[in-house]
C-alpha cells in the first residue's frame, strides 16, 4: 500500500512487485542502476508515483533530464 510523504504518494519495492510484471530482486537492481528512480530511507526503498509513471511510459531519468534543458 502507497504511503504519502509532504503530500507525494510512495510505493515500497513490496508494492511494486504486485504491480509491476517484475520480480524483488529485478526492481531493487533497477533502483540502483537509476532506471527507477527511488530513494533508500533506512532499509527500504521508496519510489515516487511520478517516477513509476514515468518508468511506466519508458522515460528515463537522462531523457526528463534533457527535455528540461
Amino acid at each position: 500500500m502507497p504511503v504519502r510523504m509532504l503530500g507525494e504518494k510512495y510505493y515500497l519495492v513490496e508494492d511494486l512487485v504486485d504491480i509491476l510484471p517484475l520480480g524483488k530482486k529485478s526492481i531493487q537492481l533497477y533502483i540502483r542502476q537509476g532506471v527507477i528512480p527511488g530513494r533508500r530511507i533506512g532499509k527500504f526503498y521508496y519510489i515516487s508515483q511520478a517516477s513509476l509513471k514515468n518508468f511506466l511510459k519508458g522515460r528515463t531519468p537522462e531523457a526528463i533530464k534533457e527535455s528540461s534543458r
